[in-house]
């Protein structure tokens, strides 16, 4: 099992030691904390350019989480739960799981994992993806820019072409490209694919297409009393980018289709990067006006009681590949490295 050298690495480990944790006060560790994952399964290092491998957690780290959780009794609640649990009286901090993007192994390999711990859990779809109108474009990329020794791409209108035959310079092609594809309109991201599928050709775009869910596996995970839906926007932009017509769009044309395809309300957003720049200036005010009770960000944090009244921009903590051992995970979980980041920023 590696382990991580880095300063953060070291750091998160020692606020990770249990002698460490107790000596937390309350304040710090806050009534819980909502965990966001992406993708489940085994690193894929390839021919050593495989820029998504970062978002993707181990199926046996996340069987060793659930089970460490479950042995101290944590509690772990629904996202739908998470509104009464920040309103009642203070009792011990409990966890609650959400996935972003709506990947193919979240049905496959995660969700028997939870059924294992009978733990609960929300998956937030980007429709595109799932509809196969257009594939998860960063799968997508990575599959043509790891074919090739320059890489050409146009919307119709702008032509681009890039070196790509170093690891370098195609790590440095998919940062740019990757860009382009966030900033871009629903439409213009449509073109930007279809361009990559007629010049790439359609093996690789269907390999990208099979990276995300289809509709019977999400009727299929709908259906356990421990899975929640939520929507993810249509196509993943960075909504803060948009005019707000069009991030409403995005916004409530998700929630739309999902309602359709598996006939019940869908109650939760989690914006696209979640960041302050991909939520924009009126994004919670626009997930609002889409009708959902809770949205959710990316920023790093624990869950306060104060948060019932923001429940439109709920933090989150972000696991990924970077974590190898359980110690930096009790880190994050208790509030501590949170806590650190907002004392500096306060002294500064």
């Amino acid at each position: 099992m590696a382990i991580d050298l880095s300063v953060r690495g070291m750091a998160l480990t020692l606020l990770g030691l249990r002698p460490i944790q107790k000596l937390l006060p309350p304040a710090v560790r806050g009534r819980g904390v909502i965990i966001c994952l992406h993708s489940i399964g085994e690193r894929q290092h390839g021919n050593g350019f495989a820029p998504m491998s970062g978002f993707r957690l181990r199926p046996s780290f996340l069987d060793g989480l659930l089970r460490s959780l479950r042995k101290a009794s944590t509690p772990i609640v629904a996202l739908r739960d998470v509104p009464a649990a920040l309103s009642q009286p203070a009792g011990d901090p409990f966890v609650c799981f959400t996935f972003d993007d709506g990947y193919r192994d979240n049905w496959e390999i995660a969700w028997p994992i939870f059924r294992r711990w009978e733990a609960p859990f929300t998956v937030f779809l980007t429709t595109d993806f799932i509809d196969g109108t257009v594939p998860m474009c960063w799968s997508l990329l990575e599959r043509c820019i790891a074919s090739q020794d320059h890489f050409y791409l146009s919307d119709g209108e702008r032509h681009w072409d890039w070196p790509t035959k170093a690891i370098e310079e195609k790590q440095a092609c998919f940062a740019i490209v990757d860009e382009l594809f966030r900033c871009s309109t629903r439409h213009v991201a449509q073109r930007l694919s279809a361009d990559l599928r007629s010049r790439y050709g359609e093996d690789l775009w269907e390999a990208a297409r099979l990276d995300a869910l289809d509709w019977n596996n999400v009727r299929e995970m709908a259906a356990d009393p421990l899975v929640d839906i939520g929507a993810h926007s249509l196509s993943h932009p960075l909504l803060g980018q948009l005019d707000c017509v069009e991030a409403l769009r995005e916004i409530a044309g998700s929630k739309a289709v999902i309602e359709r395809e598996i006939d019940r309300p869908v109650p939760h957003f989690a914006f696209p990067f979640g960041d302050d720049r991909a939520i924009g200036r009126d994004g919670v005010a626009l997930a609002c006006e889409a009708g959902f009770d809770v949205a959710l960000t990316t920023r790093r944090d624990v869950l306060r009681a104060s948060d019932v009244g923001r429940l439109h921009e709920l933090p989150r903590i972000t696991l990924d590949s970077r974590y190898e051992t359980l110690a930096p995970v009790r880190a994050q979980l208790s509030g501590a490295p949170a806590a650190v980041k907002r004392l500096i920023r306060r002294r500064g």
